[in-house]
């Protein structure tokens, strides 16, 4: 990119930053795009807009504007952390779980760190697996998220409950003392 645009980009960014703090989210959209189309190499308005597209509600913007950044930059580990977390917002775990495991690939000496992911995503495959009537898949799914929430009222009461569908008792205590 050339050095001039620079310092332009920067102003976009900050200019929407500060209509943020002014209570006037809707118009810092329109910066972090001028932004990235200044520098549609740098990924980091790429992440400024997807930020703001996902606070606006924009959700299939925001996810397109952060595999954008992913795509930038692979080893931006913050990128693909939104990425898999706007996924999941849109109630996309599967491609959720595909963008973790690339990032993870891609990424493989901060595993520990996009590991930590990996609870949430168990558990909404729980849910679906629940509302699906497919009481023993979720129960799997629930137990492999159990080592993360050892103290979550609501993951025990979830877990409780498919307990006591497929006839199992355990858990229920825990989750009636929670």
């Amino acid at each position: 990119a050339p050095t001039d645009s620079i310092p332009l980009t920067l102003g976009e960014h900050l200019l929407g930053n500060s209509l943020i703090r002014a209570g006037r989210s809707a118009d810092a959209c329109q910066y972090f795009r001028a932004a990235a189309t200044i520098q549609p190499t740098n990924p980091g308005p790429w992440v400024s807009l997807a930020g703001q597209l996902s606070r606006s509600g924009a959700r299939e913007e925001s996810i397109i504007a952060i595999r954008h950044a992913t795509e930038l930059n692979p080893h931006l580990i913050q990128a693909w952390r939104l990425y898999v977390s706007y996924l999941r917002s849109a109630g996309r775990s599967d491609d959720a779980e595909l963008a973790l495991n690339r990032a993870i690939e891609l990424n493989p000496d901060h595993r520990v760190s996009l590991d930590s992911m990996w609870p949430d995503l168990h558990w909404d495959r729980a849910r679906r697996f629940s509302s699906r009537g497919e009481w023993h898949r979720a129960l799997d799914a629930y137990r492999s998220v159990l080592p993360a929430r050892p103290a979550d009222a609501e993951f025990w009461f979830e877990l409780a409950a498919v307990n006591l569908i497929v006839g199992d008792r355990s858990g229920y205590e825990h989750a009636r003392d929670s």
